[in-house]
C-alpha cells in the first residue's frame, strides 16, 4: 500500500492534462475541499487531510484506467 505522497506522484501527471478533471466554480463543500487539498503536502504536515484519499483514489481509478468510468461514478 503506498503512501498519500506517492499516489499523488503516480496520479499527478493524469490530472494535470487540461479537462481531466473538472472542479465546479461554486459548491457548499468547496472551500474546505479546496483548503485541505492546498495544504497537503505529503510529508505529513497537514493533520487534515483524510478528503486527499479518495480523491486521489478517484483520479487513479477513472484517470488510470482502473476499471471505472465517469458513467460508473454518476
Amino acid at each position: 500500500h503506498k503512501d498519500k505522497y506517492t499516489r499523488a506522484l503516480d496520479v499527478l501527471p493524469r490530472v494535470a492534462v487540461p479537462g481531466a478533471v473538472v472542479i465546479p466554480d461554486s459548491a457548499p463543500w468547496l472551500a474546505e475541499w479546496l483548503a485541505e487539498v492546498l495544504a497537503f503536502d505529503g510529508a505529513g504536515g497537514s493533520r487534515f487531510d483524510d478528503q486527499v484519499d479518495p480523491m486521489l483514489d478517484a483520479c487513479s481509478e477513472i484517470l488510470g484506467g482502473g476499471g471505472l468510468s465517469m458513467m460508473d461514478v454518476l
